[in-house]
């Protein structure tokens, strides 16, 4: 006797809805009675398979429109995101060989200064202060640095006991320069800096150029050399690539930051990966999809902005290694992608000199404050650390035109958002009702115009929407992605008593949104 009576849940996601529907799949039969027994098993056999059949529908419809669980973060990209901003300082050879443009390989064989560039000796700061630096760094607020220990000159600014093919000592570093008889290391007086100022450390390493080893777009050119360059294989570049780097990052553990200007070549990703998790497990890296497990991504511009819908997930390269091919297709979307299990937080590199200018320059110029203070409210505004650069000038000195505009930012920054008018009352984080609320009283008397907003991403980015009413209720401002960072700004004064923060969470979160920020500015500390 068998008796038939079937019900399956089946969860759908359609594309761009918010929420899931539930639909339930039925089957019924009567009673029957089934008296052969092969006929009973056949009839059993089939039964059997309508079930794993459903099953299997209900399996692939979940998983093709995205049932994944929320990308949750590492507690180094927790912190890396909470700093909030940090300094890019770009001093190395390429501050001797050009007006603020660096090295090129390609203009080694056609432009006089560049190649004088590759005699270590036009290395010659003569009165490096990387106190100064840092004290500037101080002074507007950023809590992580990060040196040029190496940029596409080549040269290295700390000491290498590496070897060449020949099997002698590398021979184009601070080791062989003029400067402080050949005894100096910028990284080390750089990082002992650091930690005198509380700012912690980060390094930038060129693996995609090398101009004394004729490479580019991380391949080596097979160029007519010219005096000062040094022949090499595509695997001996990437030998030397890899001992240089061990001997830094296992003489300096635990850095902000790493950036992989220009990605890597596949063909040592596998070896990068372990030099990562040996010497730099819990270290952030830029453009290290693949080879850590804290990767960050690249904004995909220079220009001190990211999209106002800025999620902290998604935009790493499609789960594929940063020197992949289809990194391409992630420049479609440098806002992230809300529901990606991937985190990979986004950074904002801009330059404190005018035109893109990165090292240093006697031409450049400085930005404005207005240009400054816009460039904050589309990074730091939109959930993306900006990493603000300066170029010490050939003496190894920042100048008096960079450090007074960097130190009057930081100013401009403690004055608008040092001070908040309001929060909400008890201790961060707050941890949302289930009617996904949060209220502040705003003071009597004071007009106020901006917020500035933070999840607690520890669970992963679970808010999707947001917005702030005032108290008759009316929206203020709203947005959807928030992150660690989201400031608005809206027209006009708030209504009190109250205002209340309304958040819209992923369907995908298993628990409560928990809010780190919400903050209420007075318009007139931010003129």
């Amino acid at each position: 006797e068998l008796l038939l009576s079937l019900s399956i849940p089946l969860f759908l996601k359609v594309p761009g809805s918010s929420s899931s529907s539930t639909f339930q799949f039925q089957v019924h039969s009567s009673r029957f009675k089934v008296q052969d027994p092969t006929k009973f098993r056949m009839v059993r056999a089939a039964v059997t398979t309508l079930l794993l059949l459903l099953l299997a529908v209900t399996h692939g419809v979940g998983h093709a429109f995205g049932s994944q669980a929320l990308g949750i973060p590492t507690d180094a990209q927790v912190q890396w995101a909470s700093d909030g901003y940090g300094a890019f300082i770009h001093f190395n050879m390429g501050t001797y060989v050009s007006d603020g443009g660096g090295c090129n390989v390609q203009d080694m064989r056609k432009d006089k200064r560049q190649a004088q560039g590759l005699d270590p000796n036009l290395f010659n700061p003569t009165s490096l202060d990387t106190d100064q630096w840092v004290r500037l760094i101080a002074s507007y607020g950023g809590k992580y640095a990060v040196l040029t220990a190496k940029h596409n000159c080549g040269f290295l600014l700390y000491p290498s006991n590496t070897t060449l093919p020949d099997g002698t000592r590398f021979n184009y570093s601070v080791a062989q320069s003029q400067w402080a008889g050949g005894q100096g290391d910028v990284v080390a007086s750089f990082v002992a800096s650091c930690h005198k100022y509380n700012i912690t450390p980060g390094v930038y390493f060129s693996l995609a150029s090398s101009a004394v080893f004729d490479v580019g777009g991380n391949q080596v050119l097979k160029s007519q050399l010219v005096p000062g360059q040094i022949r090499v294989t595509q695997a001996q570049y990437e030998a030397i690539n890899l001992a240089q780097l061990e001997e830094l990052w296992s003489t300096y553990p635990s850095l902000s930051e790493i950036w992989f200007d220009g990605g890597f070549s596949p063909t040592i990703e596998l070896r990068l990966k372990a030099l990562i998790a040996k010497y730099q497990p819990s270290t952030p890296a830029l453009n290290g999809y693949g080879i850590t497990k804290n990767p960050l991504r690249w904004i995909m511009n220079e220009a001190g902005h990211a999209p106002d819908e800025n999620w902290s997930t998604g935009s790493c390269c499609n789960g594929q290694p940063s020197a992949s091919s289809m990194c391409a297709s992630s420049d479609k979307v440098p806002g992230g992608v809300a529901d990606s299990p991937d985190f990979c937080p986004s950074e904002c590199p801009f330059t404190m000199q005018n035109g893109d200018t990165w090292f240093y320059s006697s031409k450049a110029g400085v930005h404005t404050m207005a240009e400054l203070q816009t460039m904050f409210h589309q990074t730091v505004g939109h959930n993306c650390n900006p990493i603000l650069d300066f170029g010490p000038a050939p003496s190894g000195q920042v100048t008096s035109l960079q450090a007074a505009q960097y130190t009057a930012f930081g100013g401009w920054i403690t004055a608008c958002y040092g001070h908040p008018a309001a929060v909400p009352s008890g201790a961060a984080p707050w941890v949302l009702p289930e009617a996904n609320t949060l209220m502040l009283t705003l003071p009597t008397g004071v007009a106020v115009d901006r917020v500035w907003l933070a999840e607690d991403v520890r669970t992963g980015e679970k808010v999707r929407s947001w917005a702030v009413l005032d108290g008759n209720g009316a929206v203020l401002t709203k947005g959807t992605s928030m992150g660690s960072h989201k400031i608005a700004i809206w027209n006009g004064t708030a209504v009190g008593p109250t205002l209340t923060l309304v958040v819209n969470a992923s369907t995908m979160a298993t628990t409560p949104v928990s809010i780190a920020q919400f903050s209420i500015f007075a318009a007139a500390s931010c003129v």
